[in-house]
């Protein structure tokens, strides 16, 4: 369907990105990532800072041009709105080409601006790894965004940024290398160092408080292929685990144990997605899968016990609750956990040649410049939201509730390796000859 708004209308508005919950633990992140990266507003890209509080705000942007040493950061526009209010999430969302927001937890505070910039026709990217909000998103205003040719675009920070692009990229790469997709892809998350903030703990403990019904669905891999209805109830029931369902073996591959990666259980269901809306180069016949890649075998076993444990005793309202108390939203790591942080992925996919031979592809992702969850979550947010605002012309013409694959392909990638990221896919060692029979 094409869309009902023009492109010069979406150009002529004042700002390319406006910046959502800036005065929040990652925005005040991604506001100094704008304002390092590109300038104060309006040098290379306009960008603006949104919030509820004018004061707040203000010590956002006094903060970064004290720490940059830049006197023009201080006039740097801000756009005051109200989170909770349709209306006014519209007058803020027809003000920008594309919106970069970092409000959470999503479930609580994050619809009324998806419904406001679906309604505008203006780009929206987001942090969100509930992937129970994506999906009632989905559900609600896909079809609104695709009629106004806005990109809704979730999961644009750590999860799911590098699964999702780089199961793009081994799919690629073996489409235009062996003529055929991969049919069976596994992410392993080899190393990485970070911290953890209120925010991200808020929003994995709510979705553990949804109806038991509903949360009985959370461990299908097609939880947000095609969602028919909100609560997921078209979906059948699963004993599966949601945090811990990686089975504990050794892998030839990639020569590590496998163990439970705790962000599987979004990123899994993102790159599904993914690959329901891009069949022609992922396959009608597709599988993807997460894990961490563990060297020892005690230090795997032991993580496969502590994902157990968690997934168990969030089950339970007081242990979520005390949880809630000890890690309070707008909590975070200290900058030098967060500026000695790091994550390096590989991403394995495997086909057959047209002569039946094995071939093995491999995507490296990661970066050292950062912690994945915070510093390179602001990141790769930001970039998102500018390959929405400035890369039309680059980007594949899809609208609607999309992934990061779907809305930006290699535009995406591209810029995030200009901002210091790894994205390289290669084959995978020698091809293996199939069994011959005797």
């Amino acid at each position: 369907m094409p869309p009902s708004l023009s492109s010069d209308e979406r150009e002529s508005r004042p700002f390319d990105v406006i910046v959502w919950g800036a005065t929040g633990f990652t925005g005040k992140l991604l506001s100094a990532y704008y304002a390092k990266t590109y300038g104060p507003s309006g040098h290379s890209v306009k960008y603006a800072l949104g919030g509820r509080s004018k004061t707040k705000l203000d010590k956002v942007v006094e903060d970064i041009a004290e720490k940059l040493g830049d006197k023009m950061i201080k006039n740097t526009p801000l756009v005051i709105g109200d989170a909770s209010d349709k209306a006014s999430m519209i007058e803020v969302a027809k003000q920008t080409r594309a919106v970069a927001s970092v409000v959470g937890p999503f479930a609580q505070h994050g619809e009324p601006l998806v419904a406001a910039c679906a309604e505008a026709g203006t780009h929206y990217v987001d942090i969100t790894g509930e992937f129970t909000f994506m999906r009632k998103m989905i559900v609600k205003y896909s079809s609104v965004a695709e009629q106004n040719g806005a990109k809704i675009v979730h999961a644009c920070g750590f999860d799911s940024v590098p699964s999702d692009m780089g199961a793009f990229m081994v799919q690629s790469f073996a489409k235009e290398k062996f003529g055929r997709p991969c049919e069976s892809v596994l992410l392993y998350m080899m190393d990485a160092a970070g911290g953890f903030s209120g925010g991200t703990l808020h929003s994995l403990m709510g979705m553990y408080e949804a109806p038991k019904e509903e949360q009985q669905r959370y461990a299908s891999k097609d939880y947000l292929v095609a969602p028919k209805t909100e609560d997921a109830l078209d979906l059948p029931p699963s004993k599966e685990w949601l945090l811990a369902g990686t089975k504990f073996q050794w892998d030839d591959d990639m020569q590590v144990y496998t163990a439970p990666f705790v962000m599987a259980g979004v990123n899994v269901k993102v790159v599904r997605r993914t690959a329901s809306l891009l069949k022609e180069l992922y396959g009608e016949e597709f599988s993807y899968d997460e894990c961490a890649g563990i060297k020892n075998r005690l230090a795997a076993n032991v993580a496969l016990g502590a994902f157990t444990a968690m997934e168990y005793l969030n089950s339970f309202t007081i242990v979520r609750s005390i949880a809630k108390r000890l890690v309070p939203q707008g909590s975070g790591p200290s900058e030098k956990v967060m500026t000695s942080g790091y994550f390096d992925a590989r991403v394995v996919g495997k086909t057959k040649d047209e002569n039946g031979v094995i071939r093995k592809v491999v995507a490296t992702v990661g970066s050292k410049l950062g912690d994945p969850g915070y510093m390179e979550t602001a990141k790769m947010v930001g970039e998102s939201a500018l390959c929405a605002a400035l890369d039309g012309s680059t980007t594949p013409s899809t609208y609607g509730v999309l992934t990061p694959a779907t809305a930006f392909g290699d535009a995406l990638i591209k810029r995030l390796r200009n901002a210091g990221m790894t994205f390289d896919v290669e084959e995978l060692g020698a091809a293996e000859a199939p069994p011959t029979s005797a």
